[in-house]
């Protein structure tokens, strides 16, 4: 559908029909310059709104052209027509500039477009760290489970250092600073690396986004390799103490939880999360759908622990399993568990870190378990959801009595004949 100000096609008469309304070409005091005018609407109280247009010849080819109305905010006149007039027939003899209204509005475009990308390119040059990681935890929030962890890290040990830094001003140097900084507060070797993986992420990013596109200073550095393996784990007659002292203390909930931990290797970010929907007290199954790996699972419940969630699923019905007294997620473990262990002396003259009992090594227990119960490790992988079997390997050398039996029945088979070295070494004599 035409609108008012595009040029209809003209009959006989200088007539123009624009949607159904006849209107009449008029000439203007200036040569090449002429106008029609709205049948209704004003320009002003009395005067009716006109819509010029121009006339002119280039390389012999007659160049026809409506400029606009009055009411337009360039407010087209005679006089203003007349000048555009004399500006396109100037360029086209200079053959410079523009030679019609639309070449200049497609110049202008142009000129546009490219001062928004030069300004782009400036803002992805001069873009700070923070501003760049400020996005990336936007999007983190919809596709990470754990990004509070990496607001966190930025908020305590990058930002100080790298917020106000333009992205392409860090250099690997600045980032072995950084990682030399955060060795000096004693961060275990396991949250440098962390430190270090959120700053590569934030650049990674920028980079999927166009939001940034000069060197990735990581890239250049190494990051440390911990050694976060966990050797020790609760034995049977400490978890029951640990369990029955929680409830002594009257910690209910953390005595629920730590058993739910014990009894299925599930870390506490998966208990955090469960609701009930997902717990089928009747085939005693747990489906986790939002795990570590991000991949769904199943744990068993065996029948001391659908005693336990029977009694909290007679209280409550829906919703969280195991929420916090604002009825959201639990962040963390109440700091009330790690006194517990410490009070029984489960730590006592333990110094590194790695070989004190923690929550997270309910996890471990369960594999340990397992493993001393003799189940197969390929069933241990299994039931702690292990990407691959490597990581349950780890099982197995924590069972030093099972090792010992197995090199002692080979030095006891039925048709084994026993030689002494002595009675060796006389028969290579002779």
């Amino acid at each position: 559908m035409k609108k008012w100000g595009e040029m209809g096609r003209e009959t006989e008469g200088g007539i123009v029909k624009i949607e159904g309304i006849e209107v009449k070409w008029q000439k203007s005091n200036f040569r090449g310059v002429r106008f029609y005018e709205h049948p209704t609407r004003k320009n002003g109280r009395v005067k009716k709104d006109r819509y010029f247009s121009i006339r002119y010849q280039v390389d012999g080819k007659r160049i026809e052209q409506g400029l606009g109305w009055a009411t337009d905010p360039d407010g087209w006149t005679e006089e203003k027509a007349a000048l555009a007039l004399k500006k396109y027939k100037d360029a086209a003899q200079k053959l410079s500039g523009p030679k019609t209204k639309v070449e200049e509005r497609d110049l202008k475009k142009a000129q546009l477009a490219e001062e928004r990308a030069k300004q782009l390119q400036e803002e992805k040059e001069n873009i700070t760290f923070k501003a760049t990681s400020n996005k990336y935890l936007d999007w983190a929030k919809n596709n990470k489970s754990d990004w509070q962890h990496d607001e966190t890290r930025l908020r305590l040990h990058v930002w100080p250092v790298f917020g106000k830094k333009q992205m392409k001003s860090i250099t690997p140097a600045h980032v072995e600073q950084l990682k030399v900084s955060c060795t000096e507060k004693n961060l275990s070797p396991a949250t440098v690396r962390h430190i270090l993986q959120i700053v590569r992420a934030v650049y990674n990013y920028s980079e999927r986004m166009g939001i940034y596109s000069g060197p990735v200073p990581t890239r250049k550095v190494s990051f440390p390799k911990p050694n976060n393996k966990r050797n020790r784990f609760f034995s049977y007659d400490q978890a029951e103490k640990l369990l029955n002292e929680l409830l002594a203390r009257g910690h209910d909930d953390i005595h629920d939880l730590t058993l739910m931990a014990l009894e299925t290797g599930m870390r506490f970010s998966e208990i955090a999360k469960l609701t009930w929907e997902n717990v089928d007290l009747q085939n005693m199954i747990i489906h986790i759908l939002d795990s570590k790996s991000g991949e769904a699972g199943e744990v068993y419940i065996n029948q001391r622990l659908k005693d336990m969630l029977s009694e909290r699923h007679a209280v409550n019905e829906s919703g969280l399993v195991f929420p916090s007294r604002n009825g959201k997620v639990r962040k963390d473990i109440p700091d009330t568990f790690q006194k517990t262990v410490n009070d029984l002396g489960f730590n006592a003259g333990v110094t590194d870190s790695r070989n004190k009992l923690t929550f997270h090594s309910t996890r471990h227990t369960f594999g340990s378990w397992l493993a001393l119960q003799g189940t197969p490790l390929l069933t241990i992988k299994e039931l702690m959801r292990h990407k691959v079997v490597e990581m349950t390997l780890r099982y197995a050398h924590l069972i030093p009595d099972h090792k010992r039996e197995a090199v002692e029945k080979l030095g006891n088979r039925n048709d084994a004949k026993v030689v002494s070295i002595e009675e060796a070494r006389k028969k290579k004599a002779v």
